[in-house]
C-alpha cells in the first residue's frame, strides 16, 4: 500500500504548533479516494487536490510517532478522510 510522509508543515485551520507535528509522520493512502469536492474533511481548503488518507489512520500514525497533542486535536475530525497538499508530502511506494 502506498504511503505519504509529511515533509513540510501542511496548511490548514489548526494552530501552527499542531500542524507542525505532522512533519515526519508516514500515513497510508486510502485505496479508493473520495471524489474531489465530496471529501468528509480536509485539513483546510488549501489542501484541495492533495493526497487522501483515512482520518483514523492519520491519528494512529500521530500516536505511533508520539505526537499525542496533535492526535488529541485531530481525533474529533477522524471520521472521514483527511487531505494533505501534495507539495508538503513525499510519496512512498
Amino acid at each position: 500500500m502506498a504511503r505519504i510522509k509529511i515533509v513540510e508543515v501542511p496548511p490548514g485551520f489548526a494552530p501552527k504548533h499542531i500542524r507542525e507535528q505532522w512533519v515526519g509522520v508516514e500515513i497510508p493512502l486510502v485505496e479508493n479516494p473520495t471524489p474531489e469536492g465530496k471529501e468528509s474533511f480536509q485539513i483546510g481548503n488549501q489542501n484541495s487536490g492533495g493526497y487522501q488518507v483515512d482520518g483514523v489512520e492519520a491519528v494512529r500514525s500521530l500516536i505511533a510517532d508520539g505526537k499525542l497533542e496533535a492526535a488529541n486535536f485531530w481525533l474529533p475530525y477522524a471520521t472521514g478522510n483527511f487531505k494533505f497538499k501534495k507539495e508538503v508530502c513525499e510519496l512512498i511506494s
